[in-house]
């Protein structure tokens, strides 16, 4: 009679555990990256105009 409210428990523990790892290992970065300083294209010049103009996601490179 025991064993009943146990494996359910168990139950309620383990698959959120398991739902967790899938979710950060399915995980991918589709950003930008927005680079300060350097003579490229399209380069800020200032670190806060990068982070004024990013989205989520995005990676500045310093």
């Amino acid at each position: 009679m025991a064993v009943g409210p146990i494996l359910l428990f168990l139950g309620a523990c383990i698959v959120p555990m398991t739902a967790q790892d899938a979710e950060k290992s399915f995980s991918t970065s589709s950003g930008t990256w927005l680079y300060v300083g350097g003579s490229g294209p399209g380069n800020y010049t200032k670190i806060q105009d990068a982070i004024d103009n990013a989205s989520d996601g995005d990676t500045i490179f310093v």
